[in-house]
């Protein structure tokens, strides 16, 4: 009999038990509710692909001549490898050069020396002076020094496979002032100009550069 009342005993403590421990849950669920975190969703990258047809893309013609590599031009000095002739040159007078006055196609080509005898081929003289249609990139600009002078210089440079100055014709000269030119002729002897290639070979070739005075 005592055996039986202690297994009533030890089922009923269990079962209180049990319930305590269920209701412990539920005051937990109920306190401390599940958070519901949103899940974020990101849209996709959506790429447009546009087939071009080969037979519609234009051709890059590339036109001759072209420019030297920046590597292959030879290094500026501050030294002036060449003494200047200071005084106007008239070359007018060169087996190389004519009297004839034209136009280059150019705006600021308005006045220039014809050198019709030069306008060999490169096939027959590889050595010939070429007219550019545009204007090289000058490399280093030497600015002349300044003056109360008003008016404008005009030169037609040659410059050499180097990038330098060879010789220059004063095409106009309105600052009737002999130190203007000569301030201007030693910008332009110090100054560079890139080289130009034409079908793998150095060129000379010819530029009008000008200066103005206000």
């Amino acid at each position: 009999m005592i055996k039986e009342f202690q297994h009533n005993n030890y089922k009923r403590n269990y079962q209180i038990a049990l319930i305590f421990s269920i209701s412990a849950l539920l005051i937990l669920f109920v306190l401390f509710p599940r958070v519901q975190y949103e899940k974020k969703t990101f849209e996709e990258v959506v790429f447009d692909v546009v087939e071009l047809n080969p037979e519609k893309i234009p051709q890059i013609i590339h036109k001759e001549p072209v420019f030297m590599p920046s590597n292959e031009v030879q290094k500026v000095t501050g030294e002036t490898e060449k003494q200047l002739q200071i005084t106007s040159e008239n070359l007018t007078n060169d087996a190389n050069y004519t009297a004839d006055i034209h136009s280059l196609g150019n705006e600021d080509r308005n006045i220039s020396i014809g050198l019709t005898s030069l306008a060999s081929t490169e096939e027959s003289n590889p050595n010939s002076i070429i007219d550019l249609d545009y204007s090289p990139k000058q490399i280093l600009e030497v600015l002349p020094q300044q003056t109360e002078d008003e008016g404008e210089i005009k030169l037609l440079l040659r410059i050499g496979k180097d990038g330098k100055v060879k010789d220059h014709v004063v095409v106009l000269n309105t600052t009737e002032n002999s130190t203007s030119l000569k301030n201007v002729l030693e910008a332009v002897y110090n100054s560079r100009w890139q080289p130009v290639s034409l079908n793998g070979n150095l060129k000379e070739y010819r530029i009008i550069k000008s200066y103005q005075f206000r």
